[in-house]
């Protein structure tokens, strides 16, 4: 459904002939991936609209303002900041691909530029100033290949090869020859109109008629387990009898027998019954099994039949509504279709009507469950730090990594080399890293702090006196292909540090 190549270069002559060399009056936000720039040609403004929403990335003109959202995206916002009352100065396909470049003029202020890359797979709009630095985006950078960050220098992807090419053409979205006449846009908006109000009723009848059939296969499953309770409840008196006779056959039964083969003493000649044994059950568990069923199921077979009949009515009402729904979703995603029944016509948009209204009242009877409310999106947190942060008691930050790897990042890429580094002689255990600025030595209880957090984050599991060493981050190294967390140290001291548990509480008690 996207815009090919040629139908974008129809599209661009349009723009050159009618809003060239027009000013700006208005960015509207139409949604998250679509906006439209009002410019004032002599005698009427028109209105351009540009979209990356998926399978229907274009550019063309539209006859009305869009609704907007309460919050305009923060790309609006720039392009009001820029673009009104600049006028457009050049509009031009790049590459022979689906990229348009519009050049406005600010006056005094220079030039900006509005690149619109309507790809079918990492598409995206950007605005660019004067000497080609990227100001902002219509979406987050989607490409692996290029730093589309603000502030960088914009960069146009690679050319598609001939084959690329040729299949876009092919791929193309299916429209006669566009008119020649200045009503390009007005096919293009009446196309995309249509087809994604196609698409969406798609996907709305769908996720309505995939929600009944869950629910639908949930009651059907429930109510097989019904039935085997009422199997159950009816075969309560058989439970108590066989945990009664295998009650006999104490001493008589082995675990992991599946079949017990015991006389029934309740049938006259005691001739062998076989009962059923679950392996993974001793006798005294089985006998307890069908004693418990037996007390589960006892007098139960008139609320279990009830509960039967509801969940068996409920089954019934879903596949009606089911059906319902189904000849609806047909006539939603058909568009309008007349129905032989009613002699009526009914429209697209009263299907999705009724579907939602079906919905709704199936949730009100209780026949399918409400929706779960959605899970509120958790703040995104930053990049989990490699380190324990302390403090010494003079205020210096000490900081302690938290494993082999985060010892790495901590050593070789946080720590300054006028920082001190610490570590257990001779042991495993974590990098100790204290904050010094150049030049700088650090103070005795300092000192100490750090060596007592090396040696209690050591892997001895008793450090009552350890010797711990340290020097200059500056003469630490990690040579390639040594694992996690191991280095090579030079220029070292040591320190013997006895634990001293008021020392290790007040350092812990700031983690």
């Amino acid at each position: 459904m996207s815009l090919s190549s040629c139908q974008l270069a129809a599209v661009v002559e349009e723009i050159d002939a009618l809003v060239l060399d027009a000013p700006v009056r208005k960015a509207f936000c139409a949604d998250e991936e679509t906006f439209v720039l009002e410019a004032r040609a002599p005698g009427k403004n028109h209105l351009l609209l540009f979209s990356l929403t998926h399978g229907g990335e274009r550019t063309h003109f539209v006859a009305s303002k869009p609704t907007q959202p309460p919050e305009p995206a923060s790309f609006v916002m720039l392009l009001r900041k820029h673009l009104v009352g600049a006028r457009l100065r050049s509009v031009k396909q790049l590459q022979g691909d689906r990229i348009v470049s519009l050049e406005f003029e600010r006056g005094p202020a220079g030039s900006v530029t509005l690149l619109a890359e309507l790809l079918r797979r990492g598409g995206n709009i950007f605005l660019l100033g004067a000497k080609g630095e990227l100001l902002g985006s219509l979406l987050a950078n989607q490409s692996h290949r290029r730093r589309l960050v603000p502030g960088a220098r914009y960069v146009l992807p690679e050319p598609p090869s001939e084959a690329v090419r040729a299949r876009s053409q092919a791929d193309a979205l299916t429209l006669a020859e566009l008119p020649a006449d200045g009503q390009r846009s007005a096919k293009l908006e009446t196309y995309y109109g249509e087809a994604l109000s196609q698409r969406d009723a798609v996907r709305r009848s769908h996720a309505a008629l995939r929600r009944l059939r869950r629910e639908q296969k949930t009651i059907s499953r429930r109510a097989g387990a019904v039935e085997k309770d009422l199997d159950r409840a009816h075969e309560a008196q058989r439970y108590r009898k066989w945990g009664e006779l295998l009650q006999s056959a104490h001493g008589q039964i082995t675990r992991g027998t599946e079949i017990a083969r015991v006389p029934d003493y309740y049938v006259e000649g005691t001739p062998e019954v076989e009962i059923p044994l679950d392996v993974k059950r001793d006798l005294r568990s089985n006998i307890d099994h069908y004693f418990k069923l037996y007390r589960k199921f006892q007098g139960a077979v008139p609320e279990i039949q009830a509960r039967l009949e509801r969940t068996i009515e409920r089954l019934e009402g879903l596949g009606r509504a089911l059906g319902a729904v189904e000849g609806l979703a047909w006539l939603a995603t058909a568009g309008e279709v007349g129905v032989e029944a009613s002699k009526s016509a009914i429209s697209r948009e009263q299907a999705l009507a009724e579907i939602d209204e079906q919905l709704a009242q199936l949730e009100t009877e209780g026949l399918v469950s409400k929706p779960r409310p959605p899970t509120p999106k958790k703040a995104q947190a930053g990049p989990a730090l490699p380190y324990r942060e302390f403090q010494s008691k003079s205020g210096r930050a000490i900081f302690v990594g938290k494993g082999a790897k985060q010892n790495d990042r901590l050593t070789v890429q946080i720590a300054r080399g006028h920082d001190l580094w610490l570590h257990a002689h001779d042991w495993a255990g974590a990098h100790v890293v204290v904050r010094l600025e150049r030049h700088e030595e650090i103070d005795q209880e300092s000192l100490l702090d750090a060596a007592t957090l090396a040696a209690h984050y050591s892997g001895s599991k008793n450090p009552a006196v350890m010797e711990v060493i340290y020097t200059f981050a500056k003469h630490v190294r990690k040579p390639k292909g040594f694992p996690p967390g191991k280095v090579t140290v030079s220029n070292t001291k040591a320190i013997t540090v006895r634990m001293e548990d008021e020392r290790l509480r007040r350092l812990l008690v700031r983690d």
